[in-house]
């Protein structure tokens, strides 16, 4: 087995699992250093099948995905999805009972602009990553803004909700593609916008075709 390469790839996972070589190491059981010899490929020349075994478990992935390059590093995955899910079903957020600052309507624009980019140019991994804070984003937006600020950042809520049953469907989720295509019809009659409700109920019914 090639070291170096294994220890690329515990990186790469680790990156996008957004962890610190010392939270993977606490993990696994290691300290700070000891991932750093093993993402450097100098911990051993041949890694133990249990090292490895600790770094797929810590990192949510197969141990197969730290073997060999593959297709999964191009898509999102079932963690990331699960990340999407648990962003849809923040009450806090929802009822904008948590305290963390609003963003102003102008950011959130940009923001929802850059993931349906990201969505048409395919970068998938670095949406998913990000789609997780921006349906938090949008949401807290939605529900703590008011006047005219509340309109848009409803429909800017709308609009991210649609891009998350769009990936939900790309990644055959029925069940969280009715999810996200229910709360963007909702997002979008607060909003007001005859463009947003039409697009959000577009949204609804391929999620609905789709699951069924």
């Amino acid at each position: 087995m090639d070291a170096h390469a294994i220890g690329r790839r515990i990186a790469y996972w680790r990156d996008r699992r957004r962890l610190t070589q010392q939270d993977l190491g606490h993990l696994m059981g290691r300290n700070r250093r000891g991932i750093q010899d093993l993402e450097r490929g100098e911990r051993q020349a041949d890694p133990r099948v249990s090292v490895m075994e600790d770094a797929a478990r810590a990192l949510r992935i197969p141990l197969a995905w730290l073997l060999a390059d593959g297709p999964e590093t191009a898509c999102i995955d079932p963690v990331e999805l699960e990340a999407i899910r648990a962003a849809l079903q923040r009450d806090d957020v929802i009822t904008g009972t948590d305290h963390s600052p609003v963003l102003d309507v102008a950011t959130l624009r940009r923001r929802v602009a850059h993931g349906w980019d990201s969505f048409q140019a395919v970068a998938l991994v670095s949406l998913g990553r990000g789609l997780p804070r921006l349906i938090t984003e949008t949401s807290r937006a939605g529900a703590r803004h008011t006047g005219d600020d509340k309109l848009a950042a409803c429909r800017a809520l709308s609009m991210t909700l649609c891009l998350a049953e769009a990936i939900a469907i790309k990644y055959r989720s029925g069940e969280l593609a009715q999810l996200a295509g229910h709360r963007a019809v909702l997002a979008a009659e607060q909003s007001g916008g005859v463009m947003t409700m039409d697009c959000a109920a577009r949204h609804m019914a391929d999620a609905l075709a789709y699951h069924g």
